[in-house]
């Protein structure tokens, strides 16, 4: 679980990232979480441009626990979601 320190010191790095993953017109399908899973493993902190008109929160929500990634902001329809890599941690969140 991230503070809210954690949270702000991830989203100020986050900041100059592009949208890595972008959920379309079809929603969250089976491989948009393998595109998800690939990039927090290759990136661990990543954002994830939202176009359903669902609601982002509802839906980052829902994209952090299917893949086991913490939100660490959201900003419009712009996730940023955060998973450590457990083999070789690339971000410091302190």
């Amino acid at each position: 679980m991230l503070s809210s320190d954690h949270k702000r010191n991830l989203k100020k790095q986050a900041h100059s990232l592009k949208p890595v993953v972008q959920v379309g017109q079809k929603g969250v399908t089976e491989g948009l979480h393998r595109e998800i899973d690939r990039a927090l493993l290759a990136h661990e902190l990543i954002k994830v441009r939202m176009m359903e008109q669902e609601s982002p929160k509802e839906l980052a929500a829902h994209l952090a626990d299917e893949n086991g990634a913490e939100v660490v902001a959201i900003v419009g329809h712009t996730v940023m979601l955060f998973r450590r890599n457990p083999d070789a941690p690339k971000i410091k969140i302190s």
